[in-house]
């Protein structure tokens, strides 16, 4: 149990330390920066004794370290001719981490449940969505959660995808998304990019955070 609160503390002040570097980055522009310090005690207690569903003890030891993460960084390429860009057509980047609170997170969240999401929903998305539970928020697109499983969320990692037929696992658990939601600096895309290392898009993202970051 030390070793898991040890490792998450560590996790957290990562978190801390990304977003100092990033306000201090002269190449970007940061319109969103807010790491929540633990969540409250008794809010806590509260929000756990209104469900009928279990958490992973990591998960736990995450929210009682942190509350929420959300930052928002943008990067306009024109303005900086020192970074070489991939493409000339390049002119904007951008990156965010939006992880839910603890009590908006165990909460089902309603905006799912319409067709923009549904649309193409097989049998088995149907009966695992009301069951979806939203962690981090990618983009406008993607959704990455957990699943309520036997009234219990375990630290697998679902998502769910615009047009999909259903929720996807996720490559990650949720130790190795929050480290890699640092390591690529939320940058947009990289939920996707990492499904294939040798690709443009992956290129692309690694080529510009080396110069950036």
């Amino acid at each position: 149990m030390l070793l898991l609160f040890h490792d998450m503390r560590s996790t957290i002040q990562k978190f801390d330390k990304l977003l100092i570097d990033m306000k201090r980055n002269p190449y970007l522009r940061v319109s969103n920066g807010l790491i929540g310090k633990s969540t409250n005690i008794r809010l806590k207690e509260i929000i756990l004794k209104s469900i009928d569903f279990k958490l992973n003890e990591m998960i736990h030891e995450f929210y009682d370290s942190i509350s929420s993460v959300k930052i928002r960084w943008e990067c306009d390429l024109n303005a900086h001719s020192e970074i070489q860009k991939y493409d000339k057509n390049d002119e904007q980047l951008y990156g965010e981490i939006n992880i839910n609170t603890l009590g908006k997170m165990v909460l089902f969240d309603s905006a799912l449940d319409n067709e923009y999401w549904t649309a193409n929903f097989e049998k088995d998305g149907w009966e695992d969505l009301k069951q979806f539970r939203v962690f981090e928020k990618h983009d406008e697109y993607r959704k990455v959660g957990f699943l309520i499983e036997n009234n219990f969320i375990d630290t697998n990692l679902y998502s769910l995808e615009k047009g999909a037929t259903g929720f996807s696992t996720f490559p990650l658990n949720f130790e190795e998304y929050l480290d890699k939601l640092i390591e690529f600096k939320g940058f947009l895309g990289w939920r996707y990019n990492i499904i294939d290392t040798k690709g443009e898009d992956y290129k692309r993202m690694i080529y510009y955070l080396n110069q950036i970051f």
